[in-house]
């Protein structure tokens, strides 16, 4: 089991799935990041993508040994 902040996760509710918030600076997006995390939830069957209060996208429901591949696929950094 990772621990919150390692490999840019934070441990969901049930103790079993992670979450990712990648960096977006100054929270501008374009169509092609929306399209590559929509891609990237799709392909790793995360069933959720968040609008945080802190105005952050995050993906919830991520399976452990797809934490790597959700990164490499989003080729982003992780949010601070």
């Amino acid at each position: 089991m990772l621990r919150d902040g390692e490999k840019g996760v934070v441990v969901q509710r049930d103790q079993q799935s992670y979450g990712v918030a990648p960096h977006i600076p100054c929270g501008v997006v374009t169509p092609e990041i929306l399209r590559r995390i929509a891609d990237v939830a799709e392909r790793y069957d995360i069933g959720q993508i968040k609008i945080t209060s802190a105005a952050r996208i995050a993906l919830l429901g991520i399976r452990e040994e797809d934490v790597d591949a959700v990164w490499a696929d989003l080729d982003m950094d992780p949010g601070n």
